[in-house]
């Protein structure tokens, strides 16, 4: 985790015998949480948490195949790039920060016939995300340009835009304004390439 880190220290949780990074903040104990419910699936269990929109009740749960096939199939699927790919979304997902990177960075260097830029390009975006989160700037620029060198080679105008606006945003958080101002102004440049194309 402290490779990822531009600090020497992290914030660990514990439960027990049970210790593990999260980001944003954590409660100070369990005892805090009144509203929950576990499920049986597959292989394990479903941890619910309250409904964003009514916090006194347990939110509705929604089946999602796709989540469970990541782990229970995660050994057939162990060598494919694309499961790296799910399985650091899930991860993501349930907030856990070094097991995403690790799998997202572990999907980035598989060695495939075919190069795929296209995920590449969207697991480098999602790392850029995740460091940006933990206020990790220089990370993030650093991914979010390998994003857009994999989207040039797909021709994505629309994603390019999306990684040179990241990068803007970045180098604005660093008061860096010429930086600012030239991914912005490329950021335009593609998103008026991709409007034309569309309007075609």
């Amino acid at each position: 985790m402290l490779k990822w880190r531009t600090v020497d220290y992290f914030d660990e949780y514990s439960y027990g015998e049970f210790r593990d990074y999260y980001y944003g903040e954590m409660t100070p104990s369990t005892g805090y949480l009144k509203v929950w419910d576990i499920l049986d699936a597959p292989g394990g269990f479903i941890f619910v948490y309250p409904d964003e929109n009514d916090p006194d009740r347990v939110a509705d749960f929604r089946e999602s195949p796709n989540f469970f096939n990541v782990f229970t199939e995660g050994e057939r699927w162990g060598e494919l790039m694309e499961a790296y790919f799910l399985l650091a979304c899930v991860y993501r997902d349930l907030n856990r920060v070094s097991y995403a990177l690790e799998y997202f960075q572990k999907a980035i260097e598989m060695r495939t016939n075919d190069p795929c830029h296209s995920l590449r390009s969207r697991a480098y975006s999602q790392m850029g995300a995740l460091f940006t989160n933990q206020g990790m700037h220089f990370e993030a620029t650093d991914v979010y340009r390998k994003a857009c060198f994999h989207a040039l080679f797909k021709c994505d105008s629309f994603e390019i835009a999306g990684h040179y606006m990241n990068l803007a945003r970045n180098f604005a958080m660093h008061n860096k304004m010429d930086s600012t101002i030239k991914y912005y102004e490329l950021a335009g440049r593609y998103d008026a390439d991709h409007e034309e194309k569309d309007g075609r």
